[in-house]
């Protein structure tokens, strides 16, 4: 048989040619890409840097990870290992005192491992994704990138969200999980304001940390006025953002909180058997810390704000 050769060259001009032409679609390609390039470095960077700064430990002050087991098995009390957990005695059971959103973070570690899921992995994750919340508002706002990376390295190296994901422990986990709602927060008021969107949040916030419930005012007075979204076009050189539907989205943001009240009276109903949260005024009078009587929250604990 006789083969015959085939060509599968292009004359040199040809190929240079198509190169040139696609040279502006790449570049376009790698500006659009260059911000989520960012975003992925960021997020990957403060998780792996968490990662190996806690040793790959597990925390023993996993609450969220009992409440989450315990609740997968149709209870609210916890498997108390000792008094060095901080929980509450309560009709022969013990239980904790903390806002129970962080514990619902827990459930696809915990359907997975049980009662062994790390949640210090889990607070290393979240952490990671508020890193990434503020990436994006930082984009948002036009922050240039030297100072937008500085900021990002200030949030997590120089406040105190590094230790805390690098521990995990229950207070530490509260306090990520209510931070990233936070961000998100803000990060849709600069954005598209939908009123259920920052209401399911802010539940999230206070449902982490309870004194986030303090900000629930600020958020539905920039929800109201749209300052932070108008800022945010004005940083970026655009016109004013469109007006949204006032009446809509409050009408869905008080849904959203409404759905959130009778969702906490559903939780102290399982937990205490009453319409409100006794849990830290219960904790408060068995605590060596605390007093036999009274109500947690006096002027006298004030000065402890100062350290």
């Amino acid at each position: 048989m006789k083969l015959r050769s085939i060509s599968i060259g292009a004359p040199r001009g040809n190929v240079l040619t198509a190169l040139r032409g696609t040279l502006p679609a790449l570049r376009r390609a790698t500006v659009a890409v260059r911000p989520y390039a960012e975003l992925a470095t960021v997020v990957a960077l403060a998780f792996l840097i968490g990662l190996f700064s806690s040793h790959f430990r597990s925390t023993d002050f996993n609450n969220y990870t009992r409440l989450a087991d315990a609740m997968r098995h149709g209870h609210m009390w916890i498997d108390y290992p000792g008094a060095w957990l901080d929980a509450i005695e309560y009709n022969g059971k013990h239980y904790v005192v903390d806002g129970p959103f962080p514990a619902l973070l827990m459930f696809p570690l915990v359907f997975v491992y049980g009662a062994q899921a790390n949640q210090t992995t889990m607070a290393l994750l979240v952490a990671a994704v508020c890193i990434g919340l503020a990436q994006r508002l930082l984009v948002k706002m036009h922050v240039a990138r030297v100072p937008r990376l500085m900021l990002l390295l200030f949030l997590f190296a120089g406040t105190d969200m590094w230790w805390c994901a690098e521990l995990g422990d229950v207070w530490f986990m509260a306090h990520l999980c209510a931070m990233t709602a936070v961000f998100a927060i803000f990060l849709e008021l600069v954005g598209k304001r939908r009123g259920w969107v920052v209401g399911l949040l802010s539940l999230a916030a206070v449902f982490s940390r309870n004194v986030e419930l303090f900000g629930i005012a600020f958020f539905a007075y920039a929800l109201y006025t749209g300052d932070f979204a108008r800022a945010a076009s004005m940083d970026r050189g655009e016109p004013e953002p469109p007006a949204v539907d006032l009446r809509k989205t409050f009408r869905a943001f008080g849904a959203m909180l409404s759905l959130g009240v009778l969702c906490w009276i559903g939780y102290n109903e399982a937990s205490w058997g009453t319409l409100f949260d006794i849990g830290h005024t219960v904790y408060f009078h068995q605590d060596s810390w605390g007093q036999a009587t009274g109500y947690p929250f006096q002027f006298i604990y004030v000065p402890y704000q100062n350290y």
